[in-house]
């Protein structure tokens, strides 16, 4: 839910745009309409003038975990060009305002999907509970692991996965946060 107040009478139609972005590809989730969907336009509104603007926008269910922001912008719904916003009276002019930032857990996982089970502890906090492997193309190999918390976690872990020769050699090594980086443990759940 979102509310407008119209600064002067009539201000145009403007078409609100709002976005749901994951931080890997972009937009996940659209929806252009004119305010109140269409049913009262702001070409008639006037200064003063209040309005509760409900919107519902669906993420996938098979959309990537990360946390995810929620951006507004408007456009002239004549011309298509966005309208600038600003945060406060005296913030830089930009075509699109943060609302908020949300968090998209990665899918439940069913003990079928653990392709080797491993249960191993990291700290008092941490469990890996299994792990597959994917051939992902030529001379590359997908790891997936799965994760557990027994609580909310405070600080930012680095996963490192390590491919070893017969000899115990390093062979290729990948670091990053969980889920490539895009779902630290900070926002992880029990």
């Amino acid at each position: 839910t979102v509310y407008w107040r119209a600064l002067r009478d009539s201000p145009g139609d403007h078409v609100a745009s709002f976005q749901a972005l994951d931080p890997r590809s972009g937009v996940r989730a659209l929806h252009d309409a004119l305010p109140l969907s269409n049913l009262f336009p702001p070409s008639e509104w006037r200064a003063g003038y209040f309005a509760r603007d409900e919107r519902r926008l669906e993420i996938a269910a098979n959309a990537p975990p990360g946390i995810y922001r929620l951006e507004v912008g408007i456009y002239d719904f004549a011309t298509m060009v966005a309208v600038p916003a600003r945060l406060g009276p005296t913030g830089p002019p930009q075509s699109r305002i943060l609302l908020a930032t949300f968090r998209v857990p990665p899918p439940a996982v069913g003990a079928d999907s653990i392709g080797r089970r491993q249960d191993a502890r990291f700290g008092s906090d941490i469990r890996l509970l299994g792990y597959s492997i994917q051939r992902a193309s030529e001379g590359k190999l997908g790891v997936v692991l799965f994760w557990k918390t027994e609580r909310p976690m405070s600080d930012d872990y680095t996963v490192s996965v390590q491919l070893l020769d017969g000899d115990g050699k390093l062979v290729a090594q990948r670091d990053s946060e969980p889920a490539n980086a895009y779902y630290p443990t900070t926002v992880w759940e029990p």
